[in-house]
């Protein structure tokens, strides 16, 4: 899911931040890569905006890792928004998961997130200090695709922005994720123990959204040398 405007790192990088390279593979690549060596029966689909004529990247990712693209027309404000427009991709048979495209994951989280196989999962960054920093995933069983649709309907940002009300915040993961939980979305998040729908992951996986996180890259890129062996 590739949904984000990349606004934090407007003028640092001119192509998509899915695409920074990481040990010499690009992020996208990387985690296609790990999926099919993980789940190697897995469908896998790149949510992504329409391609300007002059950037081939996610066009070059179809052609040479041979996943399908979804452009929705009208891809929304907000990751809810495009996950909303994934609806009819969403497995009848088995699970659905949705991961961040620009999150640079470990083998061990992203392995752990692809074999859970707990009706409805929320994966993220997690410190008993302060509750959960950033969300990853989500996934969840055909039974539960029905509550999905519900919540993406009914999360407070989805529907006051909708009533027209100014300049409000798009939405965020979290945001599914307290309604999911039927916590009072406002108040911050910091539970000391997770509820039952959230999985952990406490190592060095990590999404991509400042010049902060691209400066992390070459510790995240000893770990990756680390893990590999």
């Amino acid at each position: 899911m590739a949904q984000g405007q990349q606004e934090r790192l407007r003028g640092i990088i001119d192509y998509p931040k899915h695409f920074i390279p990481v040990v010499g593979e690009p992020i996208a690549y990387r985690t296609v890569r790990l999926i099919r060596q993980i789940a190697r029966t897995a469908k896998i689909w790149a949510v992504c905006p329409q391609p300007s004529k002059t950037d081939f990247h996610w066009k070059s990712l179809a052609h040479y890792v041979g996943v399908e693209l979804l452009h929705p027309t009208n891809p929304g404000l907000c990751i809810l928004d495009g996950i909303r427009n994934t609806r009819d991709l969403w497995s009848q048979n088995d699970r659905t998961v949705i991961l961040m495209a620009d999150t640079i994951f470990s083998r061990a989280a992203l392995g752990a997130i692809l074999a859970d196989q707990k009706p409805l999962r929320f994966a993220g960054s997690y410190t008993t200090a302060g509750g959960i920093v950033e969300l990853f995933s989500l996934s969840f069983a055909p039974e539960c695709q029905a509550d999905v649709r519900h919540w993406l309907d009914e999360v407070p940002c989805h529907k006051e922005r909708h009533a027209g009300v100014p300049d409000f915040q798009a939405g965020h993961l979290r945001n599914l994720l307290h309604v999911a939980t039927g916590d009072k979305w406002r108040q911050p998040l910091t539970w000391y123990q997770p509820p039952e729908c959230f999985l952990p992951i406490t190592d060095w996986t990590k999404d991509i959204d400042t010049v902060e996180d691209i400066g992390r890259i070459p510790w995240i890129e000893w770990k990756i040398k680390e893990e590999e062996g």
